[in-house]
């Protein structure tokens, strides 16, 4: 059957609303309730869900592929910056659900930033979903270590100054105005890839600095989910850079040892760089589809 893909927009109950990119197999324009359904959720915040259509689409010959923007993002509401935080974009997401009125519970997953809305999701609203997946994201983010791995990664391979680069990074946090993203995807990108890098194709992206700048300032190094993360205990697949500073390793293993009240397959790519479902498209593509047929379909109660 074809795949087809169309636009919609979910109203939340508080007015908001969600727009969602969806991929599935039918004649009609149309949300299929029955079938096996992944959302998966954007980086950021400030971005949409441009980035993820290369990888995520590929999936919809066998799933439902839903890629919402989240509030603030995209061509969702903006609301106020008092809704742009984990805690709300975790609640827009069950609301998403509920809205969705889908037969069985979907599939969540995030890449970086929308694996912390991801994990937060899970921790409270497990009883929703049935299952998460997790790519280069972790429970916690620290600033010092992320500068250290970074400082040493870029002396170790000797072709840049490193302040450049930590000033492109450090720029980014403080004030992404667009000049700063574009500045940390020329200089601090390449270090989180594998060489030759991905040409990322940035022309369609809807960006939002001011939701960046917020999440930046206000949570990014401050939020630690990894003491909640033993109320997860629905099934886990998580997909990690081997040689990202960023989303790093060690802060991977970190997060996956913190959920000890479920199964979690935990994949590190060793010498692949970040996003892993972009550089191993295939590899990831056969362990989504793997961890997902070892789950039984649930109904929604």
């Amino acid at each position: 059957m074809i795949v087809r893909s169309f636009e919609t927009n979910i109203t939340l109950p508080d007015g908001t609303t969600i727009f969602c990119k969806i991929y599935n197999r039918g004649l009609l324009p149309e949300i299929h309730a029955k079938e096996t359904t992944i959302i998966a959720l954007h980086g950021g915040p400030g971005l949409d869900h441009t980035l993820m259509i290369p990888f995520w689409s590929q999936l919809a010959s066998d799933y439902q592929i839903i890629l919402p923007d989240l509030r603030g993002c995209g061509r969702s509401s903006k609301s106020s910056s008092v809704k742009w935080n984990l805690a709300s974009w975790s609640e827009d997401v069950a609301a998403l659900i509920k809205g969705l009125k889908l037969n069985a519970k979907p599939f969540l997953a995030g890449s970086s930033f929308g694996g912390y809305v991801t994990l937060k999701y899970a921790t409270q609203f497990r009883e929703s979903i049935a299952g998460i997946i997790l790519c280069d994201t972790e429970g916690r983010m620290d600033r010092e270590k992320f500068f250290k791995r970074m400082r040493e990664k870029v002396n170790k391979l000797g072709k840049d100054d490193p302040e450049i680069i930590l000033n492109a990074a450090n720029n980014f946090f403080n004030d992404p105005t667009e000049k700063a993203l574009g500045d940390y995807v020329q200089h601090c990108l390449p270090y989180y890839q594998t060489s030759p890098k991905l040409e990322l194709d940035m022309s369609q992206l809807i960006f939002s600095p001011e939701v960046l700048k917020h999440f930046n300032l206000h949570e990014l190094f401050s939020f630690d989910l990894l003491l909640q993360l033993k109320n997860i205990t629905i099934p886990v697949l998580y997909l990690s850079s081997g040689i990202n500073p960023y989303h790093a390793s060690e802060s991977a293993n970190e997060t996956a040892s913190a959920m000890v009240n479920t199964h979690v397959d935990h994949h590190v790519f060793a010498g692949v760089g970040s996003e892993v479902c972009f550089h191993e498209p295939e590899k990831c593509k056969n362990l989504i589809q793997e961890f997902i047929s070892k789950i039984p379909d649930s109904d929604v109660s």
